[in-house]
């Protein structure tokens, strides 16, 4: 009869016995001028796409905010906020 442990041995899947983690080398090499130059050209690229979301996150700038409000109407995000629409859980623009 076969033990508590040892019938546990045998019930395990074979491959976590054998699984061995690898370490990938790498040959990347954060000092070199080539490296330098595309990391500062991946920052100027993550800048402006940030400042393009901000410029949708204004929903069209403030010229666009005060045509809307001139017609007497709401923003979206004014929409929103009001209580008619608190049957939203979650916001999907923020």
């Amino acid at each position: 009869m076969l033990t508590v442990a040892r019938r546990a041995r045998y019930l395990r899947p074979r491959w976590s016995r054998t699984f061995q983690h690898t370490v990938l080398p790498s040959t990347l090499s954060t000092t070199s001028p080539e490296f330098k130059s595309k990391a500062q050209d991946m920052d100027t690229v993550v800048s402006e796409v940030q400042r393009l979301m901000a410029q949708a996150r204004e929903g069209g700038g403030a010229k666009a905010k005060d045509k809307m409000r001139s017609n007497g109407k709401k923003t979206p995000r004014e929409r929103l906020e009001l209580p008619s629409y608190s049957f939203l859980c979650c916001k999907l623009i923020e």
